[in-house]
């Protein structure tokens, strides 16, 4: 993979850690219990999501891509929302230090070990979906570390792994990689760290979901910063701001001591935390309100003379199903 397309995954990793963050001081503490209403959520997406919004180290294995959940119950501690789901999917979730993997029973364990050095660079990174080969390739390229990714690794698109982690030292995040991914660790005579991620077996790759399939959406289109109403604040665009509020789908909510997190899927398959405050779709729509029927907008739009009006919008919340589907 040559710089320039690796550049552009930094940015979209760091791009994601904005969007599907909020400030410290309103980020719930992960030992907090809260309260989850969500429907059809991809599970790798919402587990990710979660472990930002909560402030938990995560990598999820390849084997719960795809797999799309409901969820309607409350949790005593981010871990125990961890071990719920990692149940429903036939997975497992294992401690590695700092960083909680969420992987696949057939996934055998990786092996091999490295040190824990305290010194060591580290890093934060949120993906949703991303291949071991480019994960180890960004951090290898970018992070000026001494390690190597195995080149010979298949590039499945299922083979793909979900990584939301704030300030870990990389020889942890390697250690959670190779467990999730059954990939083996090698320290080589120079003290270099050879990764080779083996290719999941195919039964232990996602099955497809059991959901109706989507239809046909808009996709992203940036929205320029000068184009906002006449006498409006200037403010930095939001991520979501880039898709037409039509093509995005309310998939459900989060609900813990410091307020309420609204689950936003977009038709390219990320899933973003929206809170009260932020902006949705093309019309500059700030939410006014999460309730437990949707996402409440107040938008503004430009009328055929040229006029600036608000108007109310809403984005309502998929149903919940009785059942979880693979």
């Amino acid at each position: 993979m040559n710089p320039r397309m690796l550049r552009t995954l930094a940015f979209i990793a760091a791009a994601l850690f904005v969007v599907s963050s909020v400030s410290s001081a309103q980020t719930p503490n992960a030992d907090v219990s809260f309260y989850v209403r969500v429907a059809d959520v991809e599970a790798a997406s919402f587990l990710t999501s979660v472990a930002v919004r909560r402030e938990s180290n995560l990598v999820v294995g390849p084997a719960l891509h795809g797999i799309r959940l409901n969820i309607d119950r409350s949790y005593s501690s981010t871990n125990e929302l961890f071990e719920d789901i990692a149940k429903r999917v036939d997975g497992v979730v294992v401690q590695r230090g700092e960083v909680t993997v969420v992987k696949g029973k057939c996934i055998a364990g990786g092996g091999g070990s490295i040190e824990k050095d305290r010194g060591a660079q580290k890093v934060s990174l949120n993906f949703q979906h991303i291949e071991v080969p480019t994960l180890l390739a960004v951090l290898r390229d970018f992070l000026s570390n001494n390690f190597k990714g195995d080149s010979k690794v298949a590039r499945a698109p299922t083979a793909n792994l979900g990584v939301a982690v704030r300030d870990v030292p990389i020889a942890s995040l390697l250690d959670a990689i190779a467990m999730a991914s059954g990939s083996d660790l090698i320290r080589g005579s120079s003290g270099d760290i050879a990764v080779n991620a083996r290719q999941p077996a195919g039964d232990c790759l996602p099955r497809a979901s059991q959901f109706a399939a989507r239809s046909n959406v808009q996709s992203f289109a940036p929205r320029l910063e000068n184009t906002q109403p006449a006498g409006a604040p200037l403010r930095r665009v939001e991520k979501l701001e880039g898709y037409a509020l039509q093509s995005l789908v309310a998939r459900g909510f989060m609900d813990s001591p410091s307020g309420r997190t609204g689950f936003v899927e977009s038709p390219d398959d990320l899933l973003f935390t929206v809170l009260k405050g932020n902006y949705v779709g093309r019309q500059f729509g700030r939410i006014d309100r999460i309730s437990d029927e949707g996402i409440a907008l107040r938008e503004i739009v430009q009328d055929d003379h040229g006029v600036w009006r608000e108007s109310e919008n809403s984005l309502a919340f998929v149903p919940v199903k009785s059942t979880a589907e693979r």
